[in-house]
């Protein structure tokens, strides 16, 4: 005898079924909601004339991402003593960001 089990996501709103997970961002916090196809709809909608106005953020990853010899070449502009290979020294990245800003 085989045992299925299956998960069911509810939506958050109204409790309905087929639900799916909505991630979404303002400002610097993070969220994420189930919500079935009509709720999606309606959050969408009210979310339209923003979305129209708006520009595609770069992702954390693309902004995250530093030209490690211009931060060396920084670093020794600044007097720290670092190597020409190798991972930068804790916190070095942080200091040229904010040297930078």
């Amino acid at each position: 005898m085989a045992t299925v089990t299956r998960t069911s996501v509810i939506d958050d709103i109204d409790g309905s079924d087929n639900a799916k997970t909505i991630r979404y961002s303002i400002g610097r916090s993070h969220y994420e909601i189930d919500l079935g196809p009509e709720n999606t709809e309606k959050l969408y909608e009210a979310l339209a004339p923003f979305i129209k106005k708006s520009r595609k953020a770069t992702s954390g990853r693309e902004t995250s991402r530093i030209d490690q010899t211009k931060v060396r070449e920084w670093a020794k502009e600044q007097g720290i003593e670092i190597s020409d290979r190798g991972r930068l020294p804790k916190g070095l990245e942080k200091q040229y960001r904010e040297a930078h800003a």
